[in-house]
């Protein structure tokens, strides 16, 4: 008790396993586990312990009063999952907001492209008969739905994804963030830059920043 391993192995924000965080377990990464030293080694501040948990509480963990237990990095509780977003799988919640966002886009241009192309259809050309004895009307109906659904979803996670990118490249939480507005953080000390800083979250390889796959490649403490 008190690797990396463990303590992932019980986190709420790796999704789908168990959030029940066994006590006597001392949130301390191993030497060579590179993400966590990729958190942590940055990170100052003394030690603490959390006023809930009863346990040690290193830099940047925060205690989740849904979970009702400490997440590294935590960012927020995601209703939608059950589980909390945290450094495990921030990228993860980046990227399916990324592809929502290009898939709802795609679709809003497939049906503007279908309406704009039914708009100068000639009636010779046999298009327009064609699409009435269709049922034009029910198709009409199922795509105005479609782009409701589609632009609703676009602009929630557009405007989502743009608050996520925002804090990213300041190396921050919407936690840290709102403790930055509040004053209880005073500064931040996480910041090295824009490049650095997205490094953090979606891994030191670039290529790969779009993939949804963890960089086990990262060296301890590259920041």
């Amino acid at each position: 008790a008190g690797g990396a391993a463990q303590w992932w192995a019980e986190r709420p924000d790796l999704i789908l396993l168990p959030s029940v965080t066994p006590e006597g377990v001392v949130y301390a990464p191993d030497a060579h586990d590179a993400e966590a030293q990729l958190t942590l080694a940055d990170a100052p501040g003394s030690a603490r312990t959390c006023k809930r948990c009863r346990a040690h509480k290193p830099p940047r963990v925060h205690h989740c009063r849904v979970c009702d237990t400490c997440v590294l990095r935590m960012d927020h509780h995601c209703v939608w999952v059950g589980r909390c977003v945290g450094m495990r799988n921030h990228k993860a919640f980046v990227l399916f907001l990324f592809y929502v966002v290009l898939a709802t886009s795609y679709s809003l241009l497939l049906m503007l492209r279908f309406i704009v192309h039914l708009g100068v259809a000639s009636r010779n050309s046999g298009v327009v008969d064609a699409m009435v004895s269709a049922r034009l009307p029910y198709l009409i109906l199922f795509m105005t739905f479609g782009a409701m659904v589609s632009l609703g979803s676009l602009m929630g996670c557009g405007l989502l994804l743009s608050w996520q990118l925002y804090i990213a490249v300041r190396n921050l939480t919407s936690v840290e963030y709102h403790k930055l507005l509040v004053g209880t953080q005073l500064d931040n000390p996480y910041d090295r830059g824009t490049f650095r800083n997205l490094q953090h979250l979606l891994g030191r390889r670039p290529w790969l920043w779009l993939v949804p796959v963890r960089d086990n490649r990262a060296k301890p403490n590259p920041l």
